[in-house]
């Protein structure tokens, strides 16, 4: 995975540079006519089993996400999703080594309530995904890891004043996922998460009157940490 995280590295210093350019130059609030979308760089850990493995292995993946938010109502959002990633599982005969790089499309729903007082808000979300990832060997030889993903996550905003605010909650994952060799798929294993839930936490910067840069973080059946560039509508 060396190459796919100087990669991802690379990525997120253009990312800030790009970022900051844009809103010295321009302003966020003048995308005021432009729905609500973001930009993520991300990374993460999940242990999952292999039907054929009675050990725990883990699945590290890398993921640059665009997304596009569409308010429906006061509260309610439907988030549309995709990006690229790359992915291994070491200490697996049949995957140590290989780098599987690929795609994601996704959709996903949010609610946010604002609470008496208006300093916090209820925040809840669902996501559905699908990621296909593939490499070849030396040999030719195709070798696929797709997987289905499912989120819940519910937790509670605070508004720290200058700009900064502050979430912290619990999340429910389940990953259902299959490795096959050739291109029939041949010898395919079924691959799941081997833990289902765990804690997340979130700092937000205000930038600008319709911007948002974010820090998240996830413990538990995730090992997470993602920054996010975010247009507000």
């Amino acid at each position: 995975m060396a190459r796919v995280r100087a990669a991802y590295r690379t990525a997120l210093a253009a990312l800030l540079c790009a970022w900051s350019a844009a809103t010295a130059a321009a302003g966020l609030e003048q995308l005021a006519g432009y729905p609500e979308f973001d930009l993520q760089l991300a990374g993460e850990r999940v242990a999952v089993q292999f039907d054929d493995d009675n050990a725990e292995r883990e699945l590290e993946h890398y993921s640059l996400r665009f997304s596009v938010a569409e308010p429906l109502g006061e509260h309610l959002r439907l988030r549309l999703f995709g990006g690229n990633s790359g992915v291994s599982i070491d200490d697996r005969d049949d995957l140590d080594g290989l780098e599987l790089n690929g795609h994601f499309l996704g959709i996903g729903a949010e609610w946010r309530q604002t609470l008496p007082g208006d300093r916090w808000r209820l925040l809840a979300g669902v996501s559905l995904a699908r990621h296909q990832t593939d490499t070849r060997r030396a040999s030719g030889e195709q070798v696929d890891l797709d997987w289905n993903r499912a989120d819940f996550a519910l937790g509670l905003d605070l508004d720290l004043g200058e700009r900064w605010s502050a979430a912290l909650g619990g999340y429910a994952l389940a990953v259902d996922g299959k490795r096959r060799f050739g291109a029939t798929g041949e010898a395919s294993v079924d691959f799941e998460n081997s833990d289902s839930g765990g804690l997340w936490g979130r700092l937000s910067l205000a930038a600008g009157r319709r911007g948002e840069i974010a820090l998240d973080l996830r413990g538990g059946a995730q090992k997470f940490l993602s920054i996010t560039f975010r247009h507000l509508n």
